[in-house]
């Protein structure tokens, strides 16, 4: 996104973030998979992770909650979430807006971690008000972060308008208003205010209504369809001679008709395969052996050796004149069998 769009969209969530704080909660995972870009403004989403400020507990030892690229220091060292960590969050998204990337994201999460609790990423391809921006919501020090109050004031110092949705994403947006683009003034109260609780908008009960209307009458149709067959089923019986509701004589499902031969392995067994012809069945073992066995008899017929370690698969070629094993070392062997004759 350009400079505009990027403060736009910081406006619409800061405002967000005001509203969820003024609830006495902590997001906990601000991330943009977490925030829709509506036509009217961005929305946060998903509270699978919220807690209330005066939880008696905000973390778990040896649990990190969150997403680890967008999370604050102090979560990352699980330490308690508090509404400053949503706004070290806020940073990083705001700079993955601008730039494309998430600035802390590495090839490792030990490399992540550094990066969050390092010094910050210098940005410079952004310009100089929003690099200001990011680099006071990632404050190292939670308490000196600035607050919503804090980022809205600034957000509104040149009382720019701007458009919504930025021109680029706007036909990606279900549901753009196909007129003029809506305009939203830097600051407080810049996005339509949430439908009072037991209260909604025209639009949005018509969508109510209208999956409401969805979920009863697929069930309904359903049983319908259900007592349709059941009732007229001596109809069709009469007028075709034949009942399509009759069990068939093809044996599904079929239980075991005698008793299985079991052969003891006499050790943990992983993989088997049947020789294509099924006279032969191979197992693969921990001691990374692969053994072969009469599948009529399960009597041994000969012990493969060369793997140092598990043999985690097995593999027949078609015409059963080579077995393939492969091990977790990461080795696969071919082994040439030679075929069985009478």
């Amino acid at each position: 996104m350009d400079r505009d769009a990027v403060r736009a969209l910081a406006v619409g969530l800061v405002e967000g973030l005001a509203a969820i704080q003024e609830a006495g909660l902590v997001h906990r995972d601000l991330k943009p998979g977490n925030i829709i870009l509506a036509a009217d403004g961005p929305r946060i989403i998903d509270f699978g992770v919220t807690r209330p400020l005066d939880a008696s507990t905000l973390t778990e030892s040896g649990v990190s909650v969150g997403t680890l690229a967008y999370m604050s220091p102090e979560q990352v060292e699980e330490r308690p979430a508090v509404p400053a960590s949503d706004v070290f969050s806020l940073g990083t998204v705001l700079a993955f807006a601008a730039t494309g990337r998430c600035p802390f994201a590495a090839d490792s999460m030990a490399g992540t971690v550094m990066r969050i609790i390092g010094p910050p990423p210098e940005l410079p391809e952004l310009s100089d008000d929003l690099r200001r921006l990011v680099h006071n919501c990632w404050t190292r020090q939670p308490e000196r972060r600035p607050t919503t109050t804090d980022l809205l004031a600034w957000l509104d110092a040149d009382r720019a308008r701007v458009d919504w949705p930025p021109p680029h994403i706007g036909d990606l947006i279900e549901g753009e208003a196909t007129g003029e683009p809506d305009h939203f003034r830097h600051g407080a109260g810049a996005l339509p205010e949430p439908d009072p609780p037991g209260r909604s908008s025209p639009d949005r009960r018509g969508k109510r209504q209208r999956l409401l209307g969805a979920a009863v009458a697929v069930p309904v149709v359903v049983l319908v369809a259900v007592l349709l067959v059941w009732l007229w089923r001596p109809l069709v019986v009469a007028v075709s001679g034949v009942d399509l509701t009759a069990p068939s004589n093809a044996p599904v499902n079929s239980p075991v008709l005698g008793d299985p031969l079991v052969i003891d392995l006499e050790q943990q067994v992983f993989p088997v395969a049947f020789a294509p012809d099924s006279s032969v069945l191979a197992s693969g073992h921990p001691d990374g052996t692969v053994r072969l066995r009469d599948a009529g008899s399960g009597e041994p017929v000969t012990v493969l050796e060369g793997h140092a370690n598990l043999v985690n698969s097995l593999a027949f070629a078609p015409d059963g004149t080579v077995l393939a094993s492969g091990s977790e070392d990461g080795t696969v062997r071919l082994w040439p069998l030679e075929p069985v004759t009478d």
